[in-house]
Parts: C-alpha cells; sequence; structure tokens
C-alpha cells in the first residue's frame, strides 16, 4: 500500500489504506462480529480482500491468538481464541 502524492504535493491515503486504518481502531469484539459476517457470503474476489484485512487486523490485536486461531487446534469458531 503506497501513499500517494496528488499535484500540489500532498500526500493522501489509499482507499486501502483508510479502511485498514479504520479496522485498526475497532476492538477485538467487533472484528469477530465482522469476521463472523463474512463467513455467511458468498466468496468473491473483493470479500477474499476484506477477510485479509479482518485477519491482519485481528492478528495485530493478539498475535498469539491469531497464531492459535491459525493452528486450529479448538475449532474453527474465531471467538474462542480471542
Amino acid at each position: 500500500m503506497a501513499i500517494s502524492q496528488n499535484e500540489k504535493g500532498d500526500l493522501k491515503m489509499t482507499r486501502e489504506q483508510m479502511i485498514v486504518s479504520k479496522l485498526s481502531t475497532l476492538k477485538t469484539g467487533k472484528l469477530i462480529e465482522l469476521w463472523n459476517e463474512t463467513e455467511k457470503q458468498v466468496t468473491t474476489l473483493e470479500l477474499s480482500k476484506v477477510r485479509g484485512w479482518l485477519m491482519e487486523a485481528l492478528e495485530n490485536k493478539n498475535p498469539a491468538a491469531f497464531d492459535a486461531w491459525m493452528e486450529g487446534k479448538q475449532g474453527d469458531d474465531v471467538a474462542i481464541y480471542f
């Protein structure tokens, strides 16, 4: 993700950076709620990108819980790990 520069030399965030930045401000419970909502959707390229952003935000909140979730020894429910 690169920050672009307009003709005046002002820096601005890309749309993706704004989304990732917003996700980083959400509480873990809200991120889990959003993740669970994506589980109900038909998988598309766009949804895969959103799920990646959510996973990144969850990992940033609690790397140990994220690693445990990825190992999946307690099941698929993300809330168990966080």
